[in-house]
This record gives structure tokens, sequence and C-alpha cells, in this order.
């Protein structure tokens, strides 16, 4: 990912309003190390053609998702599904459904932190 995100990038200082091209750098950051810039680049493809892709809103939940922003991904994770085709729906549900309950005992997490020590127990058997 972080090579074809390299070569994305430099096609983006040519055409940085290409919907395709930031659709597919966001992409390339949310599922790389910079959670953060997805959004940046996912929200202007969004912005510059609302159809860039039929996952777009999937891919904007999962980002905001990542960085904890749980309310939102919540938000884009139920306007993907009700976008969905019908006949889709079947094929993302489970999972759209699982990834709210994430966020939910996420954010309950999140309100409650806990200090915990993670020690090494060796190798496995």
């Amino acid at each position: 990912m972080r090579e074809a995100r390299d070569w994305y990038l430099k096609a983006y200082g040519y055409n940085q309003d290409n919907a395709e091209l930031n659709y597919m750098i966001g992409r390339c950051y949310l599922f790389s190390d910079n959670k953060y810039e997805s959004i940046k680049y996912i929200q202007k493809a969004y912005e510059l053609k609302p159809d860039v892709c039929f996952d777009i809103h999937l891919m904007l939940a999962m980002a905001y998702h990542q960085i904890l922003e749980f309310d939102k991904a919540i938000e884009e994770y139920n306007y993907f599904l009700n976008t969905v085709p019908p006949k889709q729906r079947p094929e993302y549900q489970s999972e759209i459904d699982l990834y709210i309950q994430q966020c939910r005992n996420g954010k309950l997490l999140a309100a409650d932190p806990k200090r915990v020590v993670i020690n090494n127990l060796g190798k496995r058997c």
C-alpha cells in the first residue's frame, strides 16, 4: 500500500481535484499507517464526486472508527447500509453490524479508561 500511495501522491501533485485519485490515496492511508490522513483524502473525494465509489461511506466510516471518532463512524456505517442496493445489503449487514457494535463498545471503554500493564508470558507451546 505504501508504494502505491507514493505513486498516487506523485500523481496528486499534478491533479489534486481528481476524485478517484483522492479516493485511492485515502484508501492507501486507511490500510497503512496514517488513518487521520485517510479522512482528508476520502472526504475530498466525496466532495468532488459523491458517487466516486459505491463504498465511499464505508471507507469514511472505517477511517473514523480507526481514529476513535465512534459517533461519526456509526453515522457513516448507517449511511452506507442505507445506500447499498437491497440485493447487496445481506452481503454487508453482519459486517456493518459488527463494526457498529465495536464502535459502541469503544465509546463505553473510552468513557472509563483503565491503566493496564501487559506482560509477555513467554513462548507459546
